[in-house]
């Protein structure tokens, strides 16, 4: 099962892939800290993007 569990929202497409393709560079540690920044519990965020 796939869980949602960190997303960020920005304004252009160009902005997000930049993010993304940064973020696939790091390390599976900064990764981890941070979903923990945000969601410490890593709950599944998929439900409030759909409210």
């Amino acid at each position: 099962m796939t869980h949602l569990v960190w997303c960020e929202y920005c304004d252009l497409i160009a902005d997000a892939r930049h993010r993304e393709h940064t973020l696939k560079k790091w390390r599976r540690a900064w990764n981890h800290a941070l979903i923990e920044a945000m969601n410490p519990g890593w709950h599944d965020l998929s439900a409030d993007l759909n409210s």
